[in-house]
């Protein structure tokens, strides 16, 4: 789930970037690539920074360590939860605003 969201997001920023990097760029609060709402009053701009560092935050701490190392496998409810934040993730991004050109 994690990886279709980087590809995701890949895609439509444009940008060189994998991971983290990737996700503090393409939601950036002050000049974001992809926009989540205006970004012009404080609370959207809180709201921009709030997901950016959320997508960001699942690359350091969900995906990376089961894609870099050899960890014990989750349980099923440990599963589900980090699918729930995928899910949670891709309906934002689906309602993310096209990146200007």
């Amino acid at each position: 789930a994690f990886i279709r969201i980087e590809v995701l997001v890949k895609e439509r920023s444009e940008l060189e970037k994998w991971g983290w990097e990737l996700m503090m760029e393409a939601f950036d609060q002050t000049k974001p690539v992809i926009k989540f709402n205006q970004c012009e009053t404080y609370s959207e701009k809180e709201e921009q920074k709030g997901y950016r560092h959320m997508f960001a935050g699942t690359f350091s701490a969900i995906r990376n360590p089961r894609a870099h190392s050899t960890l014990p496998a989750d349980t099923m409810d440990e599963c589900l939860d980090h699918l729930c934040i995928a899910s949670i993730l891709l309906r934002k991004f689906d309602k993310a605003k096209e990146p200007e050109k």
